[in-house]
């Protein structure tokens, strides 16, 4: 038979002994070394130790699922301010492990049936790290949706909240760089094949009729 510690936790064990054969599972909560000591219960001296180390992943590994479920490709600095870009599998799953950590936030896109979604995330959300094994904790998995790039949905309410409906709306669009309103800003439209980019086109105000049962897109 073999007896626990004395200074272990009595709350943590249901029995004062166990057979030689019971399996005993211990989980590392913290990076460091510890001894564990079996004692038999009645043949004094008659004992056994083992050394165990304890190097957790945290910071280190992390698990991703991404959504829309498809490859996703993503991008971040390391610890050492270095980019890396890594790439999900097709379901946009992925397990990384950065030795150096995440210093940054994370930056994803993809493509969904030709329509481009993108995200960032703050490194502050980032969960990596070991759980309680003993208390059947498993290791976390950091789920994130990405989002239409360039698309809001917007609906309006008149002021007793029914929706407006039927009523011309004009959206402004512009473009903020440094915290600033670029008013006079432009965008390039897509070069052909083999031919220079064509001159930038300016951002244009748009106005669409609105109904409640259609809600609106628009793309900046």
């Amino acid at each position: 038979m073999v007896s626990r510690k004395k200074h272990w936790n009595n709350k943590a064990f249901t029995y004062t002994s166990y057979l030689p054969q019971t399996v005993l599972l211990l989980a590392g909560l913290r990076d460091g070394t510890n001894i564990v000591t079996a004692e038999h219960q009645s043949v004094e001296g008659l004992s056994d130790s083992v050394r165990v180390d304890v190097n957790r992943l945290a910071d280190k590994l992390y698990l991703f699922q991404f959504t829309p479920a498809v490859k996703t490709e993503v991008s971040y600095e390391d610890g050492l301010g270095v980019t890396h870009t890594v790439f999900t599998n097709d379901d946009g799953s992925l397990a990384l492990f950065e030795p150096n950590g995440i210093a940054s936030d994370l930056r994803a896109a993809c493509l969904d049936n030709n329509t481009s979604y993108r995200g960032t995330f703050s490194k502050l959300a980032l969960k990596s790290g070991e759980g309680n094994g003993a208390k059947g904790e498993l290791y976390p998995i950091n789920v994130f949706s990405l989002r239409l790039a360039a698309v809001a949905q917007v609906k309006l309410l008149k002021p007793d909240g029914t929706a407006l409906a039927n009523t011309e709306v004009i959206l402004r669009g512009g473009v903020y760089r440094t915290v600033i309103w670029r008013q006079t800003a432009t965008t390039p439209t897509a070069p052909a094949h083999g031919l220079p980019a064509p001159p930038v086109r300016p951002l244009l105000w748009t106005a669409k009729r609105i109904t409640p049962s259609s809600p609106m897109k628009t793309a900046c």
